[in-house]
């Protein structure tokens, strides 16, 4: 377990390898030199009461505050996202939880903005009492199965709430949606 002090500390490119919890104090600030923050390659490794911010817009690669990559297990809760092109992605993952989440943002256009939470190829997630606005999609799922979405709030989004694609076997219940190019996809 690593604990962190309140404080601003710019971080980059960032790998975690190990299971690890990272728990903040106090609610320090993680800012982007611009690229992603923080990549996530080892099992069950967790973030509580953090501040990302300033994850810039890249036509190339998928900039995210927190990209969980194959792996297994893992939790992001408590925490605050302020302009992240991407705040949470999870890509070929299991068994992560997206909990109790502010995600802000203030995309003008849908071809400059990413999305709030992210999920591609992914199976048995639980995203449940986030808040989430202001960018392309709140909440995404494509190839993704088995997981619960629920008592989300996803408003102000340019263009859906909750998008789902090729996903099947989900639980979509008691979420809502306000002021979004449409509700659901």
């Amino acid at each position: 377990t690593i604990l962190v002090n309140a404080g601003n500390y710019v971080v980059s490119k960032f790998t975690v390898k190990k299971r690890l919890t990272f728990i903040g104090k106090n609610r320090p600030t993680i800012t982007s030199k611009g690229e992603r923050i923080i990549e996530v390659l080892a099992d069950s490794t967790s973030f509580y009461g953090f501040k990302f911010t300033g994850v810039a817009t890249s036509y190339v690669n998928d900039n995210s505050a927190i990209k969980f990559n194959k792996t297994n297990g893992g939790r992001v809760e408590n925490c605050r996202f302020d302009t992240c092109f991407f705040a949470v992605y999870m890509a070929h993952s299991v068994n992560i939880t997206v909990h109790n989440n502010t995600i802000r943002s203030v995309y003008t256009n849908e071809a400059s903005s990413g999305n709030a939470i992210h999920c591609w190829y992914s199976d048995s997630l639980v995203i449940s009492n986030n808040n989430v606005s202001g960018h392309r999609d709140g909440i995404y799922l494509e190839f993704t199965e088995n997981s619960i979405i629920k008592n989300n709030n996803s408003n102000n989004n340019l263009r859906y709430g909750l998008h789902f694609m090729f996903s099947h076997n989900n639980l979509y219940q008691k979420n809502t949606f306000q002021h979004n190019g449409a509700g659901c996809a």
